[in-house]
């Protein structure tokens, strides 16, 4: 990025190697994009350079938890990418996580005679992939700079 910014400088030897990588990578996308419209090398290929832009442009060893999942979710739209295929972003309550928690205060709730199930809402996510009213996978994610008690506690949750 600082290279960008200072156009007087000769750029490194590696923004160089980014470089070219970027401009076959474009080259390869417009070859393919002439014969098609989709296919499985114009999603490797736009995979790979929002990769490698993600690494010239954003990453810098301290990025929020946003700039992760932007990363992450600019991926998953290439790969998932058609009408079947619906994305809910940030903070979304699942209502198939509701569920089992209801199911669990109505099974091991100590007072009945409280209704502990009336304010339940369901877990929170970053990023919800659902296909036919149906939630495939649900992913979140925490910045690097979180205690490792937060980030054991994420991958926890990640892993239910």
């Amino acid at each position: 990025l600082q290279i960008l910014k200072n156009e007087d400088q000769e750029p490194d030897h590696e923004r160089q190697l980014e470089h070219e990588a970027l401009v076959y990578l474009s080259e390869k996308k417009l070859e393919y994009r002439k014969k098609k419209l989709d296919c499985e090398e114009l999603q490797i290929i736009e995979i790979l350079d929002t990769l490698i832009q993600n690494i010239i442009y954003y990453l810098n060893g301290n990025e929020s938890e946003l700039e992760c999942m932007e990363g992450c979710y600019s991926v998953l739209k290439v790969v998932f990418r058609g009408s079947k295929y619906k994305f809910k972003l940030r903070e979304q309550a699942c209502i198939e996580s509701k569920a089992v928690r209801e199911e669990n205060e109505k099974t091991y709730a100590s007072n009945e005679t409280l209704d502990s199930t009336q304010n339940i809402m369901g877990r929170r996510i970053d990023l919800l992939l659902s296909s036919y009213q149906t939630n495939v996978s649900s992913c979140e994610w925490k910045a690097e700079n979180v205690s490792s008690s937060v980030a054991r506690r994420q991958e926890s949750k990640n892993l239910r």
